[in-house]
C-alpha cells in the first residue's frame, strides 16, 4: 500500500511554482506532496511513482518547457496520473487532467498564471476530503523566529 500524496515537477522560473503548489496542497489537504525539477526527479525519487500516482507537471511555453515535456514519457511509463498545467495543446492532450494556461504569457510572468490552477486544485482536494479550507489544520498565520 502506498501513501496518499502527489509529486509536482517544474523547472526554470516555475521551479518555485512547483514548491508553492506542493505546499498549498499539503497545507490544505494534509497530503504528502513534494516538488522536484525533472533532473532531481529522475535521479531517484521517480522510483516512488506507481500506477495512479498523481504528478502535476507545470510546463508553460518557454526555455524550460522541453525538459518537462521530456520527463513525461518516463512518468507515463510508470502509470502516473498526469495533471498538466500548460499552454501547449499537445502536452495538454497527454494529461489525465489538463489545466490549460492562457497562451502567450511570457515565461518570466508564467508563475503568476501557473500557480492558480495549483491553488484551485489544492482547494478542491481539501474540500473533497471534507476539510475546511478557511481553517487548515496546523496552519499558523504568524510564525515566530529568533
Amino acid at each position: 500500500m502506498y501513501g496518499a500524496g502527489a509529486t509536482v515537477v517544474a523547472r526554470g522560473v516555475n521551479y518555485c511554482t512547483a514548491f508553492e503548489v506542493a505546499l498549498k496542497i499539503r497545507e490544505l489537504s494534509g497530503l504528502v506532496v513534494e516538488a522536484y525539477s525533472p533532473a532531481d526527479l529522475l535521479h531517484g525519487p521517480i522510483a516512488a511513482i506507481r500506477p495512479g500516482w498523481p504528478v502535476v507537471a507545470i510546463a508553460p511555453t518557454g526555455p524550460a518547457y522541453q525538459s518537462i515535456a521530456d520527463v513525461l514519457p518516463a512518468l507515463e511509463e510508470r502509470g502516473a496520473r498526469l495533471l498538466v498545467v500548460s499552454d501547449v495543446p499537445e502536452l495538454l492532450e497527454r494529461a489525465h487532467t489538463p489545466l490549460p494556461l492562457v497562451p502567450g504569457v511570457p515565461e518570466w510572468l508564467s508563475p503568476l498564471a501557473a500557480v492558480i490552477p495549483g491553488q484551485v486544485t489544492a482547494m478542491q482536494l481539501a474540500e473533497l476530503r471534507g476539510l475546511d479550507v478557511d481553517a487548515p489544520a496546523g496552519l499558523q498565520k504568524i510564525t515566530l523566529t529568533t
